[in-house]
């Protein structure tokens, strides 16, 4: 699995073929881990694209889009569908946007069944 170190080391190689090879490898690899924080994944992914940008390999946007979305955990299942029902895949920022918005949305479900099961805990004190 790729890891932020990796892309570090990346930094300082050679514009080589290796170079070129490793970072291709490494962003098709790309997978979100557990309990990891979702903007750092989505920076992490766009600092590879910017990588290969710079040594001139252009990734197709709708390529790219794909990429992200299935590099993200399987419970964005049913958001990858619907990204991908639409007649066309949204602009890269606007992709970003929508899962930070999405990942927002699953934590604040998350904190509210948390505040309920607390709140009926409490109610059984009484």
């Amino acid at each position: 699995m790729f890891r932020k170190s990796h892309l570090r080391l990346i930094t300082y190689q050679s514009k080589g073929p290796a170079r070129k090879a490793i970072l291709l490898k490494s962003l098709l690899q790309f997978k979100m881990e557990t309990g990891s924080d979702e903007r750092d994944h989505i920076r992490t992914f766009f600092d590879i694209i910017d990588k290969l940008q710079d040594l001139d390999i252009v990734i197709d946007e709708d390529l790219t889009s794909v990429m992200l979305l299935y590099s993200l955990p399987a419970k964005f299942e049913t958001f990858r569908v619907a990204i991908e029902s639409c007649d066309e895949l949204p602009k890269l920022d606007t992709l970003r946007i929508e899962i930070i918005d999405e990942w927002q949305s699953r934590a604040d479900q998350s904190l509210s069944k948390y505040d309920e099961a607390y709140a009926e805990k409490f109610k059984n004190q009484l």
